[in-house]
């Protein structure tokens, strides 16, 4: 059975990655000390973001209105997805922690893909849920500054995007060896 970070790894998606990068290569560069506490802050920031994601989505799912407007939004279908976009990112923020805590690219790939599974399904609520409070604007906005600020701190994690590409690669070459 792959792993989660064996499919956010795999060519394609590492191919995706690869063609956004060099949008945000050019834009002017963040100071080093932010880039470095935004770095330092990252696990803390993933491990308390996935807690109250998984608490208000668990919330939501289960009738517990109270909790659930601290993190979802509309109703009905609208309501669904956004709880269980909730519990994915919960899920994937909390793998990250270990990873980005010893700055290991598989924290930062997580995190990469969980900036474009937010842009979905912001694109989704939008069409489900036309009163959504951010609209495409503001889903733009969000997935440029998240994308922009992740690129910024990929240098400070151990690996290169190559030493991913081979390390995927090995681990699906061993894996074709076991069948």
């Amino acid at each position: 059975m792959q792993s989660i970070m064996d499919m956010l790894a795999q060519k394609d998606a590492l191919k995706f990655v690869a063609a956004i990068e060099p949008i945000f290569k050019s834009a002017l560069h963040l100071p080093k000390g932010l880039v470095s506490f935004f770095v330092e802050i990252a696990p803390l920031v993933a491990g308390f973001v996935g807690i109250v994601s998984g608490v208000t989505a668990l919330a939501a799912l289960t009738g517990g209105t109270w909790l659930a407007g601290y993190g979802m939004t509309g109703s009905g279908a609208g309501l669904t997805v956004s709880a269980l976009f909730g519990l994915v990112t919960a899920a994937l923020l909390l793998l990250a922690v270990k990873p980005l805590h010893e700055k290991k690219v598989a924290g930062w790939m997580l995190l990469f893909w969980i900036t474009v599974l937010s842009f979905v399904v912001n694109v989704v609520l939008i069409v489900l849920t036309p009163y959504f409070s951010t609209g495409i604007i503001g889903a733009i906005l969000g997935v440029v500054i998240s994308m922009y600020v992740l690129f910024e701190m990929k240098s400070m994690y151990g690996a290169t995007m190559v030493e991913v590409v081979k390390e995927a690669a090995a681990k699906i070459e061993n894996s074709l060896e076991d069948k």
